[in-house]
Parts: C-alpha cells; structure tokens; sequence
C-alpha cells in the first residue's frame, strides 16, 4: 500500500475476518463456506463485513468506499501486505 494511514483504514474493515476478532455467530456463519471461490467470498463479505460497514458513518463509508475504487483501479497497488495482517 502506498499509504501507511489507508492500510490501516482498509484493516479496520476486513478485521471482522481476524480469527481474534470473529465471535462464534460469525465462526457459524462461516462455517462450509468455501473461501477459494467466488460465491463463498461474497457470503462471507454480506455475512461479516457488510453489518460492519453499515455502523460506519456515511462519511467513512465514502471515504472507504473511494479508497477502495483507487486502490483497485491502480494495476501497480499491492494488497499482499495488506491481507497478509487479516491472518
């Protein structure tokens, strides 16, 4: 990531991935879903990330929302550093 501060802002997100982090709802929620394919990924992002990003403000909602469109759009971003700290 090119910026120190938008790592940390994209992690407050996808902590609710943290095996810390997930209570055991979330572990059920989980629970058979096959995080290598596309469907899988998406269940997992409506069943945890998405109730986490509607507690956000609409501001950081936006803000993140922009960063994400950004970040994604830039061919030389790396987000392995990024994924490596949601383990």
């Amino acid at each position: 990531m090119k910026v120190k501060k938008e790592m940390f802002d994209l992690l407050s997100l996808l902590k609710v991935f943290d095996a810390n982090f997930v209570n055991d709802a979330g572990c059920v929620q989980l629970q058979g879903l096959d995080v290598n394919s596309p469907s899988g990924v998406a269940s997992a992002v409506r069943a945890l990330l998405l109730p986490e990003f509607h507690t956000y403000t609409k501001a950081a909602q936006d803000r993140l929302t922009n960063l994400l469109r950004i970040l994604i759009a830039d061919p030389s971003e790396n987000f392995g550093a990024l994924f490596e700290r949601v383990i």
